[in-house]
């Protein structure tokens, strides 16, 4: 039996509970607010504290007003190879997924002029343009397990959304057109059945299954930046920058669940494979202004606000459900689904001091707020109430996070090394974390480059770890595990810079 069509995706799912729904957007929504201040390798070593150092592309995403320090035009380009490894438990067994990638941190372009105006205080005006890396979303995991509690499968999550959405009534079997994609599969693959006898949806699923998940994730966050600078009197340094944040994210997944009871309690279900295609692309823009001062040789104040980024996304999903039942096998397709909205990212401001050394190095220290709390959906027309409803959980959720970054260079002749320290807390609020899995993040980096007439040559390596924890789905009187996961990300750089003029 095959079944397959198509529909606008919001359709099958907003009259289902929110919380269904809700977490998959969730996930999202912070996924894309997380900023990992990849760039030059310069930016990178020195741990992204940089907001009283100045002039480097990859700080045209975080203080413009740096883009007013260049006295020469230059063009330079940055390759990358990062690695992401997921070390992820789930019921107490451990899994762990690698996967590498190239990527391109940063590029662009800087025009430069040092000509006085007439009354001679404003010194100059700079244009730029880069092209920075701001999000790396390649990795891959897997997780296998023994699930022996009662009910828990995931069939039931599909069960308990086919009772809620027809109230427990028995619906003519040619008319589920108002579920999830997964509950339609689930469905017409005989894992989400009505019972006559109780009135209501279950699952065939009744005890022990081995379940196994893999999913692989490819993407990123870029953003194109336009920033223009100038300087009064080589003391004060004005910036501001247009962004364009370009977003793309897929996943692709497997879930499969095999019988594993001892008896033949699990009725007429041997296994099923639920494969999910997700991919989702969003174009918007943002605001920066920045600003930096020299207070003498030695000491260096800075700092930028950043608007919150407004973006439009435009996402596909489709599923697809093979199940193997003891009186037939059934492969379901769910067709393709397009959903259009809009998301407003978080607001961030930063501040930084630094102090040089003479001709010996400098030590930079940045501080940046993050209003995660800021976050919103908003879905047009008939589906504003279930944007809303989904607002309100991340306002209650969420919470301005804090980061401090320290950034430290030496200097022997054309010879530069460097190391930096990026810490950043969790977004969540208390109440709502897991112990020890908050979102919580620890980067450290180092790197040295070398500095000629017309050309330097600059190496970075950063070093990140965080820890999160992940509900996969959700069973009404039942008690599902999640997700307990280290994510250790790798990123090398090495960036070329040509002085034009």
């Amino acid at each position: 039996m095959s079944s397959s069509f198509k529909f606008v995706f919001i359709g099958l799912i907003s009259i289902c509970s929110v919380g269904l729904f809700a977490q998959g957007y969730e996930a999202d929504i912070l996924r894309f607010s997380f900023n990992n201040y990849a760039g030059s390798a310069r930016y990178v070593a020195l741990g992204g504290a940089f907001s009283s150092i100045g002039a480097d592309l990859s700080n045209f995403s975080h203080n413009p007003a740096g883009v007013g320090m260049y006295r020469n035009s230059i063009a330079q380009f940055s390759g990358g190879v990062n690695f992401a490894n997921n070390r992820s438990t789930y019921l107490g067994n451990e899994e762990t997924d690698f996967k590498l990638n190239l990527s391109i941190p940063s590029l662009g372009v800087v025009f430069a002029t040092n000509k006085p105006s007439k009354n001679g205080m404003f010194r100059g005006a700079t244009v730029g343009f880069a092209f920075n890396r701001l999000g790396e979303y390649n990795s891959s995991e897997k997780i296998t397990a023994l699930n022996t509690t009662p009910r828990s499968s995931i069939s039931w999550n599909w069960a308990n959304e086919m009772s809620d959405v027809y109230n427990g009534q028995f619906i003519n079997e040619t008319s589920v057109d108002q579920v999830s994609f997964n509950t339609y599969t689930g469905y017409y693959g005989f894992l989400a059945n009505y019972d006559s006898s109780l009135l209501d949806y279950t699952s065939p699923v009744l005890d022990s299954v081995q379940q196994t998940r893999y999913v692989d994730s490819k993407g990123g966050k870029n953003e194109m930046v336009l920033a223009l600078g100038t300087n009064y009197l080589d003391k004060l340094f004005i910036g501001a920058s247009i962004g364009i944040p370009l977003i793309n994210y897929s996943r692709e997944s497997r879930f499969i669940e095999e019988d594993a009871a001892i008896s033949d309690i699990n009725t007429f279900f041997n296994e099923f494979e639920l494969k999910e295609d997700y991919k989702t692309e969003g174009l918007g823009f943002n605001f920066k202004l920045g600003a930096l001062y020299k207070v003498n040789r030695w000491v260096r104040i800075g700092g930028a606000f950043h608007t919150p980024e407004r973006i439009s996304f435009t996402e596909r999903y489709s599923s697809n459900l093979t199940s193997d039942m003891d009186f037939d096998d059934f492969d379901i397709e769910s067709g393709e689904g397009l959903f259009q909205y809009r998301v407003r990212l978080p607001w961030r401001a930063n501040v930084g001091a630094s102090l040089f050394f003479k001709e010996k190095g400098f030590l930079s220290v940045d501080y940046e707020a993050v209003g995660f709390n800021a976050m919103r959906y908003t879905f047009e027309n008939d589906f504003r109430e279930l944007s809303d409803d989904i607002n309100a959980n991340l306002k209650a959720k969420y919470k301005v996070s804090h980061s401090v970054r320290v950034g430290i260079e030496g200097v022997i002749k054309k010879f530069r090394i460097r190391g930096g320290y990026n810490y950043a807390d969790s977004p969540i609020r208390k109440q709502f974390q897991v112990e020890g899995f908050n979102y919580s993040r620890h980067t450290i980096s180092g790197g040295f480059g070398f500095m000629l007439d017309k050309v330097a040559v600059d190496f970075a390596y950063q070093h990140n770890v965080n820890k999160q924890f992940e509900q996969p789905y959700t069973v009404s009187n039942a008690n599902v595990s999640g997700i307990n996961r280290n994510t250790t990300q790798g990123l090398g750089i090495v960036t070329f810079s040509y002085k034009l003029r």
